[in-house]
């Protein structure tokens, strides 16, 4: 039995984890020679021999038993990540599946958007075209706009930009509403 790059780095830092707490401190011969006891397939007996040649005799076995209920740990949660996979690949392919059956049930109107309909690059168009706007007025209100008496410039700036910032939120208002329509006529297909 030989360990995966993958698995020997994740054991590693387990291991890693499992040896401070065991020790009080980090030892990384100890993590290594625990990783060759896995990566080669010791026995318990095997695994306490070779750590022997680090730890006493006593601590060698607490050790090993340590050693031996983490990677049982590790195997088990290996094959749940594996099931978890093998089940989202299922689902993905299905849903997959469901997605090229609704494209190709899908009446035309539903996919060529009708006249009165907006695409999304129209909406970007619009936005972008909303945004001009603002910006010129608010260009032509530092203009035109009457001052009587002398106000500070950071207020004339700070009521100028808090127009804009109202004008943008309702349009980013709008987009939402435009795009949730949008979204929504995807869902209402006939037949789903």
């Amino acid at each position: 039995m030989s360990l995966s790059r993958r698995e020997w780095d994740d054991m590693k830092s387990q291991l890693e984890g499992t040896v401070n707490k065991f020790l009080g401190f980090s030892e990384p011969s100890l993590v290594t020679a625990a990783l060759n006891c896995i990566d080669k397939g010791y026995e318990r007996d095997k695994a306490i021999r070779k750590l022997s040649e680090i730890l006493d005799d006593s601590q060698s076995e607490k050790f090993a038993d340590k050693l031996f209920r983490v990677w049982d740990e590790f195997k088990a949660s290996s094959r749940k990540r594996q099931k978890r996979k093998e089940y989202e690949s299922a689902t993905s392919t299905e849903e997959t599946k469901k997605k090229r059956k609704f494209v190709d049930d899908t009446p035309e109107a539903a996919i060529n958007p009708s006249p009165g309909q907006l695409t999304t690059d129209q909406i970007k168009k619009m936005m972008t075209n909303a945004t001009k706007m603002i910006e010129e007025r608010k260009a032509q209100l530092a203009v035109t706009m009457p001052i009587k008496q002398p106000l500070p410039q950071l207020s004339r700036d700070e009521m100028l930009m808090n127009e804009a910032m109202e004008k943008v939120r309702k349009t980013q208002e709008l987009q939402s509403r435009i795009q949730k329509q949008i979204s929504g006529l995807g869902t209402a297909v006939p037949g789903m």
